[in-house]
Protein backbone atom coordinates (compact mmCIF):
# COMPACT_ATOMS: atom_id res chain seq x y z
CA UNK A 1 0.00 0.00 0.00
CA UNK A 2 1.37 3.17 -0.78
CA UNK A 3 2.23 5.48 2.14
CA UNK A 4 0.12 8.56 2.72
CA UNK A 5 2.09 11.82 1.82
CA UNK A 6 1.67 14.88 4.01
CA UNK A 7 1.89 17.76 2.06
CA UNK A 8 3.42 20.98 3.61
CA UNK A 9 0.90 23.95 3.90
CA UNK A 10 3.20 26.71 1.87
CA UNK A 11 2.45 30.13 2.19
CA UNK A 12 1.46 32.33 -1.21
CA UNK A 13 4.79 34.46 -2.37
CA UNK A 14 3.38 37.43 -1.79
CA UNK A 15 2.57 36.40 1.33
CA UNK A 16 5.95 35.27 2.61
CA UNK A 17 8.02 38.50 0.20
CA UNK A 18 5.87 40.66 2.34
CA UNK A 19 6.83 39.10 5.65
CA UNK A 20 10.75 39.55 4.37
CA UNK A 21 10.33 43.33 3.84
CA UNK A 22 8.85 43.83 7.25
CA UNK A 23 11.37 42.10 8.93
CA UNK A 24 13.98 44.14 6.87
CA UNK A 25 12.82 47.58 7.38
CA UNK A 26 12.26 46.73 11.59
CA UNK A 27 16.10 45.59 11.36
CA UNK A 28 16.69 48.61 9.46
CA UNK A 29 14.77 50.76 11.66
CA UNK A 30 16.88 49.09 14.77
CA UNK A 31 20.03 49.89 13.57
CA UNK A 32 18.92 53.90 13.06
CA UNK A 33 18.04 53.58 16.55
CA UNK A 34 21.33 52.33 17.70
CA UNK A 35 22.98 55.15 15.35
CA UNK A 36 21.22 57.57 16.89
CA UNK A 37 21.67 57.04 20.15
CA UNK A 38 25.69 57.07 19.86
CA UNK A 39 25.64 60.79 17.67
CA UNK A 40 22.11 62.59 19.29
CA UNK A 41 24.56 63.78 22.07
CA UNK A 42 26.99 64.35 19.97
CA UNK A 43 28.61 67.98 20.17
CA UNK A 44 31.93 69.08 19.06
CA UNK A 45 34.27 71.43 21.12
CA UNK A 46 37.39 73.26 20.15
CA UNK A 47 39.79 75.30 21.37
CA UNK A 48 40.09 78.14 18.82
CA UNK A 49 38.64 78.45 15.20
CA UNK A 50 39.93 80.82 12.92
CA UNK A 51 38.43 82.18 9.41
CA UNK A 52 40.87 83.06 6.09
CA UNK A 53 39.07 85.57 4.01
CA UNK A 54 41.09 86.33 0.74
CA UNK A 55 40.35 88.70 -2.74
CA UNK A 56 42.38 90.41 -5.41
CA UNK A 57 40.42 93.35 -6.81
CA UNK A 58 41.99 95.06 -10.30
CA UNK A 59 41.52 97.49 -12.39
CA UNK A 60 42.96 97.08 -16.27
CA UNK A 61 43.97 100.95 -17.31
CA UNK A 62 44.08 101.87 -20.86
CA UNK A 63 46.43 103.77 -22.71
CA UNK A 64 45.72 106.97 -25.33
CA UNK A 65 45.48 104.34 -28.11
CA UNK A 66 42.70 102.69 -27.10
CA UNK A 67 39.78 103.81 -29.37
CA UNK A 68 37.01 103.89 -27.05
CA UNK A 69 36.39 106.67 -24.33
CA UNK A 70 37.13 103.67 -21.29
CA UNK A 71 39.54 104.70 -18.48
CA UNK A 72 39.68 101.25 -17.29
CA UNK A 73 38.38 97.82 -17.36
CA UNK A 74 36.30 96.20 -14.69
CA UNK A 75 37.73 93.02 -13.04
CA UNK A 76 36.98 89.70 -15.19
CA UNK A 77 36.67 91.36 -18.57
CA UNK A 78 38.66 90.78 -21.65
CA UNK A 79 40.85 93.58 -22.51
CA UNK A 80 43.43 94.13 -25.79
CA UNK A 81 47.04 93.81 -25.39
CA UNK A 82 48.20 96.79 -27.37
CA UNK A 83 45.19 98.99 -25.13
CA UNK A 84 46.59 98.32 -22.13
CA UNK A 85 49.01 101.05 -20.00
CA UNK A 86 48.75 99.05 -16.53
CA UNK A 87 47.20 97.26 -14.10
CA UNK A 88 46.19 98.10 -10.80
CA UNK A 89 46.15 95.58 -8.34
CA UNK A 90 44.73 95.74 -4.86
CA UNK A 91 45.05 92.51 -2.12
CA UNK A 92 43.12 91.99 0.92
CA UNK A 93 43.92 89.53 3.53
CA UNK A 94 41.23 89.12 6.48
CA UNK A 95 41.78 86.73 9.94
CA UNK A 96 39.02 85.88 11.95
CA UNK A 97 39.64 84.25 15.04
CA UNK A 98 36.86 82.72 17.66
CA UNK A 99 39.07 84.35 20.47
CA UNK A 100 41.92 86.78 21.24
CA UNK A 101 45.48 85.37 20.29
CA UNK A 102 48.84 86.32 19.59
CA UNK A 103 49.43 86.58 16.06
CA UNK A 104 52.41 87.07 14.30
CA UNK A 105 52.78 87.96 10.11
CA UNK A 106 54.49 88.60 7.75
CA UNK A 107 53.65 89.03 3.79
CA UNK A 108 55.39 90.19 0.19
CA UNK A 109 54.22 89.92 -2.79
CA UNK A 110 56.16 89.00 -5.85
CA UNK A 111 55.89 88.55 -9.73
CA UNK A 112 56.96 85.60 -11.17
CA UNK A 113 57.48 85.48 -15.07
CA UNK A 114 56.84 82.00 -16.76
CA UNK A 115 58.02 81.28 -20.24
CA UNK A 116 56.60 78.15 -21.81
CA UNK A 117 57.39 76.00 -24.95
CA UNK A 118 54.65 73.46 -26.60
CA UNK A 119 56.20 70.37 -27.70
CA UNK A 120 54.00 67.74 -29.82
CA UNK A 121 55.02 64.68 -27.70
CA UNK A 122 55.24 66.04 -24.40
CA UNK A 123 52.53 69.00 -24.25
CA UNK A 124 53.46 73.05 -22.72
CA UNK A 125 56.59 72.74 -20.62
CA UNK A 126 57.89 75.39 -18.21
CA UNK A 127 61.54 76.07 -19.72
CA UNK A 128 62.47 79.54 -17.84
CA UNK A 129 60.62 81.48 -14.98
CA UNK A 130 62.15 85.39 -13.49
CA UNK A 131 61.35 86.56 -10.37
CA UNK A 132 60.49 90.04 -9.61
CA UNK A 133 59.63 91.17 -5.46
CA UNK A 134 57.10 93.98 -6.24
CA UNK A 135 56.71 94.11 -2.37
CA UNK A 136 59.34 93.54 0.11
CA UNK A 137 58.66 91.41 3.32
CA UNK A 138 56.15 92.96 5.38
CA UNK A 139 55.87 92.19 8.96
CA UNK A 140 53.96 92.75 12.03
CA UNK A 141 52.99 91.44 15.78
CA UNK A 142 49.05 91.63 17.55
CA UNK A 143 49.66 91.08 20.72
CA UNK A 144 46.13 90.34 21.12
CA UNK A 145 43.60 89.95 18.63
CA UNK A 146 40.71 88.12 17.54
CA UNK A 147 41.04 89.63 13.90
CA UNK A 148 43.00 91.84 11.65
CA UNK A 149 43.24 92.77 8.05
CA UNK A 150 46.06 93.07 5.73
CA UNK A 151 45.70 95.30 2.44
CA UNK A 152 48.51 96.52 0.12
CA UNK A 153 48.69 97.15 -3.78
CA UNK A 154 50.84 96.89 -7.03
CA UNK A 155 50.92 98.64 -10.32
CA UNK A 156 51.95 95.98 -13.33
CA UNK A 157 53.23 97.87 -16.23
CA UNK A 158 51.94 95.27 -18.92
CA UNK A 159 54.17 96.49 -21.73
CA UNK A 160 57.31 96.51 -19.69
CA UNK A 161 56.98 92.37 -19.04
CA UNK A 162 55.69 92.00 -22.67
CA UNK A 163 58.62 93.38 -23.92
CA UNK A 164 60.70 91.02 -21.62
CA UNK A 165 58.62 88.22 -23.61
CA UNK A 166 59.21 89.73 -27.57
CA UNK A 167 62.82 89.59 -26.31
CA UNK A 168 63.55 86.37 -25.27
CA UNK A 169 61.88 85.55 -28.56
CA UNK A 170 64.08 87.32 -30.59
CA UNK A 171 67.27 85.91 -28.48
CA UNK A 172 66.15 82.29 -28.56
CA UNK A 173 64.94 82.09 -31.75
CA UNK A 174 61.58 79.64 -30.70
CA UNK A 175 57.89 80.51 -30.20
CA UNK A 176 56.76 80.65 -26.59
CA UNK A 177 53.93 81.22 -24.69
CA UNK A 178 54.27 83.51 -21.14
CA UNK A 179 52.03 84.82 -18.64
CA UNK A 180 52.68 86.60 -14.96
CA UNK A 181 51.64 85.41 -11.79
CA UNK A 182 51.53 87.49 -8.81
CA UNK A 183 51.21 86.32 -5.86
CA UNK A 184 50.73 87.52 -2.48
CA UNK A 185 52.16 85.79 0.17
CA UNK A 186 51.23 85.61 3.84
CA UNK A 187 52.52 83.74 6.40
CA UNK A 188 50.84 83.68 10.41
CA UNK A 189 51.90 82.39 13.34
CA UNK A 190 50.03 82.31 16.22
CA UNK A 191 50.44 81.48 19.69
CA UNK A 192 47.06 80.62 22.05
CA UNK A 193 47.78 79.50 25.65
CA UNK A 194 51.31 78.52 24.53
CA UNK A 195 50.09 76.41 22.03
CA UNK A 196 51.25 77.84 18.21
CA UNK A 197 49.82 77.27 15.24
CA UNK A 198 50.76 78.65 11.61
CA UNK A 199 48.87 79.39 8.51
CA UNK A 200 50.59 79.89 5.15
CA UNK A 201 48.56 80.99 1.93
CA UNK A 202 48.72 82.74 -1.38
CA UNK A 203 46.50 84.99 -3.48
CA UNK A 204 47.58 84.44 -7.09
CA UNK A 205 46.48 86.18 -10.14
CA UNK A 206 47.85 85.12 -13.47
CA UNK A 207 48.21 87.70 -16.15
CA UNK A 208 48.95 86.57 -19.69
CA UNK A 209 51.66 87.76 -21.63
CA UNK A 210 51.44 86.57 -25.24
CA UNK A 211 47.74 86.90 -26.61
CA UNK A 212 46.53 89.50 -28.48
CA UNK A 213 43.53 89.47 -26.28
CA UNK A 214 43.78 88.72 -22.24
CA UNK A 215 41.61 87.77 -19.34
CA UNK A 216 43.64 88.03 -15.78
CA UNK A 217 42.75 84.67 -14.06
CA UNK A 218 42.98 84.14 -10.27
CA UNK A 219 43.95 81.11 -7.77
CA UNK A 220 43.69 81.17 -4.70
CA UNK A 221 40.55 80.05 -1.62
CA UNK A 222 38.48 82.92 -1.58
CA UNK A 223 37.73 81.32 1.85
CA UNK A 224 38.76 79.23 4.57
CA UNK A 225 38.36 77.11 8.22
CA UNK A 226 41.09 75.61 10.59
CA UNK A 227 40.14 74.39 14.29
CA UNK A 228 42.64 73.61 16.67
CA UNK A 229 42.40 70.77 19.27
CA UNK A 230 39.06 69.72 17.88
CA UNK A 231 37.39 67.35 21.22
CA UNK A 232 34.28 65.15 21.01
CA UNK A 233 31.83 64.60 23.27
CA UNK A 234 29.69 61.53 22.28
CA UNK A 235 27.60 60.12 24.90
CA UNK A 236 25.22 57.01 24.13
CA UNK A 237 21.68 57.95 24.99
CA UNK A 238 20.33 54.61 26.54
CA UNK A 239 17.19 54.38 25.87
CA UNK A 240 17.04 54.43 21.92
CA UNK A 241 20.12 51.63 22.04
CA UNK A 242 18.44 49.37 24.41
CA UNK A 243 15.22 49.26 22.21
CA UNK A 244 17.63 49.16 19.06
CA UNK A 245 19.58 46.59 20.06
CA UNK A 246 17.03 44.18 21.80
CA UNK A 247 14.53 44.66 18.51
CA UNK A 248 18.16 44.03 15.94
CA UNK A 249 18.70 40.80 17.95
CA UNK A 250 14.59 39.57 17.71
CA UNK A 251 14.27 40.79 14.61
CA UNK A 252 17.03 38.76 13.57
CA UNK A 253 16.41 36.00 15.19
CA UNK A 254 12.95 35.58 13.33
CA UNK A 255 14.32 36.73 10.01
CA UNK A 256 16.98 33.28 10.33
CA UNK A 257 14.04 30.82 11.68
CA UNK A 258 11.20 32.34 9.05
CA UNK A 259 13.87 32.66 5.55
CA UNK A 260 14.81 28.93 6.70
CA UNK A 261 11.17 27.69 7.49
CA UNK A 262 8.80 30.09 6.20
CA UNK A 263 9.79 31.98 3.20
CA UNK A 264 12.15 30.74 1.49
CA UNK A 265 11.34 27.03 1.98
CA UNK A 266 12.26 24.98 -1.13
CA UNK A 267 8.80 24.25 -3.38
CA UNK A 268 8.24 20.97 -4.99
CA UNK A 269 10.80 19.81 -8.00
CA UNK A 270 10.29 18.95 -11.30
CA UNK A 271 11.24 15.37 -10.37
CA UNK A 272 8.55 15.18 -7.18
CA UNK A 273 5.95 16.48 -9.49
CA UNK A 274 6.61 14.18 -11.86
CA UNK A 275 6.24 11.36 -8.96
CA UNK A 276 3.12 12.61 -7.64
CA UNK A 277 1.09 13.41 -11.08
CA UNK A 278 1.77 9.62 -11.56
CA UNK A 279 0.88 8.49 -8.39
CA UNK A 280 -2.53 10.79 -8.59
CA UNK A 281 -3.59 9.20 -12.02
CA UNK A 282 -2.72 5.31 -11.47
CA UNK A 283 -2.61 5.16 -7.72
CA UNK A 284 -4.93 1.80 -7.81
CA UNK A 285 -2.70 -0.37 -10.11
CA UNK A 286 0.91 0.92 -7.84
CA UNK A 287 2.32 -0.44 -4.71
CA UNK A 288 4.69 1.49 -2.98
CA UNK A 289 7.94 -0.54 -1.68
CA UNK A 290 9.72 0.25 1.17
CA UNK A 291 12.85 -1.62 0.62
CA UNK A 292 14.42 -2.28 -2.60
CA UNK A 293 13.75 -5.17 -4.77
CA UNK A 294 16.05 -7.99 -5.12
CA UNK A 295 16.67 -7.96 -8.56
CA UNK A 296 19.90 -10.25 -8.91
CA UNK A 297 17.74 -13.32 -10.20
CA UNK A 298 16.05 -10.98 -12.72
CA UNK A 299 16.79 -9.95 -16.19
CA UNK A 300 16.14 -6.32 -16.82
CA UNK A 301 14.32 -4.46 -19.39
CA UNK A 302 14.43 -0.79 -19.22
CA UNK A 303 11.03 1.14 -20.34
CA UNK A 304 12.00 4.37 -21.51
CA UNK A 305 8.04 5.40 -21.30
CA UNK A 306 5.70 5.22 -18.22
CA UNK A 307 2.77 4.30 -20.55
CA UNK A 308 4.57 1.20 -21.82
CA UNK A 309 4.39 0.14 -18.24
CA UNK A 310 0.66 0.49 -18.07
CA UNK A 311 0.36 -1.48 -21.26
CA UNK A 312 2.62 -4.68 -19.49
CA UNK A 313 0.26 -4.52 -16.18
CA UNK A 314 -2.87 -4.39 -17.54
CA UNK A 315 -0.89 -7.42 -20.45
CA UNK A 316 0.28 -9.38 -17.11
CA UNK A 317 -2.50 -8.43 -14.36
CA UNK A 318 0.83 -7.53 -12.32
CA UNK A 319 0.69 -4.40 -9.83
CA UNK A 320 3.83 -1.65 -10.63
CA UNK A 321 5.88 -1.40 -8.10
CA UNK A 322 7.00 1.72 -6.70
CA UNK A 323 10.32 2.09 -5.11
CA UNK A 324 12.50 5.27 -4.30
CA UNK A 325 16.35 4.07 -4.76
CA UNK A 326 17.75 7.60 -4.79
CA UNK A 327 15.51 10.04 -2.22
CA UNK A 328 14.57 13.05 -4.35
CA UNK A 329 17.17 12.00 -7.08
CA UNK A 330 16.23 8.38 -8.68
CA UNK A 331 12.41 5.99 -8.88
CA UNK A 332 12.26 2.93 -9.86
CA UNK A 333 8.40 1.68 -11.23
CA UNK A 334 8.71 -2.12 -11.75
CA UNK A 335 6.72 -4.90 -13.26
CA UNK A 336 8.21 -8.55 -12.56
CA UNK A 337 6.93 -11.41 -15.05
CA UNK A 338 8.24 -14.62 -14.78
CA UNK A 339 12.57 -14.29 -14.55
CA UNK A 340 12.51 -10.59 -16.51
CA UNK A 341 12.28 -7.22 -14.33
CA UNK A 342 10.57 -4.76 -16.53
CA UNK A 343 12.22 -1.19 -14.96
CA UNK A 344 10.78 2.33 -15.64
CA UNK A 345 13.92 4.42 -14.15
CA UNK A 346 12.46 8.30 -13.56
CA UNK A 347 15.58 10.61 -12.06
CA UNK A 348 15.50 14.33 -11.74
CA UNK A 349 17.04 16.53 -14.13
Amino acid sequence: MRKKIHKRKVLKKWVRMTIFAILCIICLFAIYLIYYSFNSNKTNNYKFKYDISNNADYRIYLNDNSINDKEYIEMNQPAIASDIDYIDIRYNYNFKGSRDSKVNYLYNIVGTLFIEYENANYGKQVIDTIDYVLVNDKKGVFEKTSGFGLSDSVKINYDQYAQIVKKYIMEKGINVTAYLQLKMNVKIDGNLEGEDYTYDDAIKLNIPLSEKVIMISSDYKENDSKVIDETVNNDINILPFVIGSVTLTTSLILLIYLCKNVIFISTKSRYRKQIDKIFKEYSEILVEVSSSVEYEDYTFVDIKEFEDMIDLEEEYKSPILYYEKVEGYESWFVVIKDNFMYRYILKAD
